[in-house]
């Protein structure tokens, strides 16, 4: 069986995908974390889970509390 390194980066110098065509892709597979870095290459994401599942969830949780104290406002508030 054959496993990959995450996260896998696949080198589309020679591709040069348009925003347009990396946003089709990325509303077209939906269950797949695709970012583009800098360089053009798409770098996949393993999916959440696990610890950094975990970890997530508290972070959540965490801002949601703090929000709920008055820590946070919305954005582009209306200031006089």
């Amino acid at each position: 069986m054959t496993t990959l390194d995450f996260p896998l980066e696949i080198n589309l110098e020679a591709v040069h995908l348009t925003d347009e065509q990396f946003y089709q892709l990325c509303i077209h597979n939906p269950e797949i974390a695709i970012e583009q870095n800098a360089q053009g290459a798409l770098v996949v994401l393993p999916p959440a889970g696990g610890e950094s599942g975990n970890q997530e969830l508290e972070l959540g949780t965490d801002l949601a509390l703090w929000n709920r104290g008055g820590g946070a406002i919305a954005p582009y508030p209306a200031f006089r």
